[in-house]
């Protein structure tokens, strides 16, 4: 088993947003996180957490997993359907035991399952990566950031990386063009929604950030696992944050450790590539874990 340290820089080929619920009068800020500056003041930063990223690509796993080699899509419980796409949760299982047997068995059968980890019953099953969270490449962060990732352009403050942006959504029922395909009668204020105006802030195209991935005690086929899915997040751009649907939050990624990781990423690295290959060999179909359900099975 070996442990890889992915460390590199990420670049918003468009606008991100990643709120955190606040709101400054109407405007949904960006998610902030506190940074202790040089001279010991501290200051708010927008930055994008590593459990978004994590929960993107636990996405992407769940349904590689639950996706036969034909296409089908295999229908599971709602417990193990919240196992695979949020990681399970803990709960009471009254004089019941976990076997620790089958959940070994289902690490091997199931490596990214045993990369990302998960909760069963009231066990934890730990996981064996750690996903860093995305650091803005800004003044007031540039201490905290190894040298070799800060870049040659002007480090310019973080305030001059976000913006405010305006969408609308506008009362179709006004539309002349429109309104024959209603029933008149159905034409009512209740109906009628209105024209509204809403405002976001975000990073701007352009921003880099600092973006840091552990692997720790990964045998070669989780290894693998792993970097299937993250190849599989690439083909997507990427995304991160919220509003992907309206061109927020493509990302490319540029790890040392590997070539660039876009939209086209290729692992180069021959090891890299044994590693995938490894893990395409070994997959399984693993359905039969969820006829009953994932917790019936285990505590069984």
């Amino acid at each position: 088993m070996k442990t890889f340290v992915l460390e590199g820089t990420c670049t918003a080929l468009s606008s991100i947003s990643h709120n955190g619920g606040e709101k400054n009068g109407t405007i949904v800020q960006l998610r902030r996180e506190k940074f202790v500056q040089p001279k010991g003041n501290v200051v708010e930063i927008p930055i994008i957490s590593g459990n978004s990223i994590r929960g993107k690509l636990r996405d992407l796993a769940a349904i590689d997993i639950l996706t036969k080699n034909d296409g089908v899509k295999v229908e599971v419980d709602a417990d193990t359907f919240n196992l695979l796409f949020s990681g399970g949760s803990l709960e009471s299982t009254g004089g019941k035991n976990l076997d620790i047997e089958k959940v070994r068995q289902m690490r091997k059968d199931i490596p990214i399952i045993s990369v990302l980890g998960c909760s069963v019953g009231n066990v934890i099953v730990p996981g064996k990566v750690d996903i860093g969270k995305l650091i803005p490449i800004c003044k007031e962060t540039l201490h905290l950031i190894p040298e070799k990732f800060h870049g040659t352009e002007e480090i310019k403050t973080i305030w001059d990386y976000c913006q405010v942006e305006m969408n609308t959504r506008k009362d179709d029922t006004k539309d002349e063009n429109k309104r024959d395909f209603i029933k008149k009668e159905d034409l009512t204020d209740e109906l009628r929604g209105g024209q509204m105006m809403y405002h976001m802030e975000t990073l701007v195209s352009g921003t880099r950030f600092y973006w840091k991935v552990c692997l720790r005690d990964t045998t070669d086929i989780e290894t693998g696992a792993f970097l299937s899915i993250l190849q599989s997040w690439a083909s997507q751009s990427s995304q991160v944050g919220g509003n992907g649907r309206v061109g927020h939050g493509r990302l490319k990624v540029d790890l040392s450790e590997t070539s660039v990781v876009d939209s086209e990423m290729k692992f180069e690295n021959s090891d890299f590539v044994t590693y995938i290959d490894k893990a395409t060999e070994a997959k399984k179909d693993v359905t039969d874990y969820f006829e009953k359900g994932v917790s019936k099975t285990l505590f069984e």
